[in-house]
């Protein structure tokens, strides 16, 4: 009698242990995925007197969004940039300069930088499709063609944008599949799939899709994206894209040799 009560004890006690681990993933699942980037008004300055840039604040409906407008002159490609979960998107504008041949649209999501509001998934591909359209409006700008540029969480915007808006080309740089499926391989105990809000579901995304020109950056050492997730992207486009495979990790992909090459090709080639 007294060892089946404390089976049942012990059985009670994991099973209240693991109920408050999933609680606590779903409560604290924003905060692990998101990590916002404000900078301050003084900041803003500073970036603008380093760099040739026009910054822009565009009201939408959830909210102000910030960014940075690299402008060579009307009637150029329009490249729009979405960035990963942790940096405020200024420290792309020396990676973009270099390129005269395009206009750069780089802005910041809910939260980071001088974006007004929380990030979530809603906000942000609410937030992209609202960048877009507003510059695509733009009668003075007339783009000669668009393309997207994502890297790691901002691959699976840019996948949902060009799901959604026509656009010629689109580069995704250390992409994954769907964020329920790098949370089932980190948490293979947990019922991710009833905990997990924002998704980011990519793959999904990517079927079906009629984009002129597709290319995905997977870095050999990432320890962040599996490859098996890189290449289940890639196998869910109905055309495959062309892969560049560059030798370093997932944080510093940029500075790896033949990003740039790789980056310059995309809208040249």
């Amino acid at each position: 009698m007294i060892a089946r009560l404390v089976l049942i004890s012990l059985t009670a006690l994991c099973l209240i242990a693991y109920l408050g681990q999933c609680l606590y993933l779903y409560l604290e699942q924003d905060r692990m995925i998101f990590h916002p980037d404000p900078i301050t008004e003084k900041d803003l300055a500073t970036i603008q007197a380093r760099w040739p840039v026009t910054p822009f604040f565009l009201d939408t409906s959830i909210g102000t969004i910030q960014g940075y407008f690299i402008c060579r002159r009307p009637g150029l490609p329009l490249v729009v940039y979405f960035g990963g979960n942790a940096l405020e998107v200024s420290h792309m504008i020396p990676r973009f300069m270099p390129f005269k041949e395009v206009n750069v649209v780089l802005w910041n999501y809910p939260g980071y930088g001088l974006s007004k509001g929380t990030p979530s998934q809603k906000a942000i591909l609410h937030s992209a499709l609202s960048v877009m359209d507003h510059f695509l409006k733009d009668g003075h700008l007339r783009p000669t063609a668009t393309y997207l540029v994502g890297r790691s969480l901002g691959s699976a915007v840019a996948l949902y944008v060009a799901s959604r808006r026509k656009v010629e080309r689109l580069m995704l740089i250390t992409p994954f599949s769907s964020l329920l499926d790098l949370a089932r391989d980190q948490y293979p105990w947990m019922p991710v799939g009833w905990l997990l809000r924002h998704r980011f579901e990519a793959e999904s995304w990517a079927r079906g899709l009629h984009v002129g020109r597709v290319a995905v950056v997977l870095a050999d050492r990432d320890s962040v994206v599996p490859q098996r997730y890189v290449l289940k992207l890639v196998g869910a486009f109905p055309t495959p894209p062309q892969v560049y495979r560059l030798p370093c990790g997932h944080g510093d992909v940029l500075d790896a040799p033949g990003f740039m090459n790789a980056l310059r090709a995309f809208w040249e080639g």
